[in-house]
């Protein structure tokens, strides 16, 4: 069964297959009926699939139903949905839950197949492991559906736990309305229990990666020839990560020792970004994954399954759709 993710926005409509590479764009309609017309035309990318919702509003506890809040369209269901669609199942979820990017673990059988639907939230999904980077955002994912988002490195998220009301209340009294990666690198005894009960997450963006060496750390950026600079600096393995892999490093150290690398805690590794390009150079990733496991730590990440990203080119727009893949090397 394939995944299907669609963004029902308030302007936009984006859904995104997991065999596209770009979603289709579409202006939201007006009426309910016009939207289950959309969806009938689009059942030769439907028929047959796992569909998510994500939507403005709080779905029903089964994820069945919604009141749309930027729509004047009433109740819409799943059923509605899926009977348009010719979807297998349709689950509905609120775009912005969690504040973070949803993880689903589509087919058990298959597990290199995972689509991720940036605002959702899906139970039974991978836990990752978050070090310190920039990039399109993070989130680890809880069976209860809570989600810890990430963005550009920082941690947001409501405390739903005395734990996590201990966490956040630390946070209220340094004026902190979020936490940063080096903060819980950095202060394993606060954030440890958090993290402990709900797992980690893992992001970086590989543009903030392409360090030409270990003295310099100077970013390729946007220069004209990054994809021959990129493809010269994965060849000079360790060094190519630079900076970034050392505060990563510490910050694995810390997690190493609050026994946070062990499963289930953390049960896989996700590289993410918004350079494609950077994604589809030979020996890229494998740079990448090589500079994590020569580091302190590293060798417990090696038995971990990782996953790759593929940019849906719509990232920091709420609603963006991102598909990861099992990456199994060049």
């Amino acid at each position: 069964m394939k995944a299907v993710g669609i963004d029902t926005g308030g302007t936009h409509i984006r859904i995104l297959a997991e065999d596209m590479e770009k979603p289709l764009v579409f202006n939201t309609p007006p009426t309910k009926a016009d939207y289950l017309d959309m969806l009938r035309e689009q059942r030769r990318v439907l028929e047959g699939a796992y569909l998510v919702d994500a939507v403005a509003g709080p779905p029903s506890p089964d994820r069945r139903s919604v009141v749309i809040t930027n729509q004047d369209w009433g109740a819409l269901t799943a059923g509605e949905i899926e009977e348009a669609s010719g979807a297998a199942e349709a689950s509905i979820y609120n775009d912005i839950e969690g504040g973070g990017t949803g993880v689903v673990d589509v087919e058990k059988k298959e597990p290199e197949r995972v689509i991720y639907i940036r605002g959702g939230s899906i139970p039974n999904a991978y836990r990752f492991l978050m070090i310190p980077g920039t990039g399109v955002g993070a989130a680890k994912i809880t069976p209860d559906d809570r989600v810890l988002g990430g963005e550009g490195g920082w941690v947001l998220a409501q405390p739903t736990n005395p734990s996590e009301e201990y966490v956040f209340g630390r946070l209220r009294s340094q004026n902190k309305r979020s936490v940063s990666c080096e903060d819980i690198a950095a202060n394993p005894a606060i954030y440890g229990v958090w993290f402990m009960e709900r797992g980690l997450a893992f992001d970086y963006n590989p543009s903030a990666l392409c360090f030409v060496s270990d003295d310099e750390f100077r970013a390729v950026g946007k220069s004209a020839d990054k994809p021959a600079e990129i493809a010269r600096l994965a060849k000079e393995g360790s060094k190519f990560c630079g900076l970034v892999m050392k505060k990563a490093a510490r910050f694995l150290g810390q997690c190493a020792q609050s026994n946070m690398l062990s499963p289930p805690m953390c049960r896989a590794l996700c590289i993410t970004g918004s350079f494609e390009d950077n994604m589809k150079v030979p020996g890229y990733v494998d740079a990448l994954l090589n500079s994590l496991y020569e580091s302190r730590h590293g060798e417990m990440l090696k038995e971990f399954p990782v996953y790759t990203i593929q940019n849906s080119g719509l990232l920091g727009v709420k609603g963006s759709l991102i598909i990861a893949r099992r990456h199994t090397g060049t």
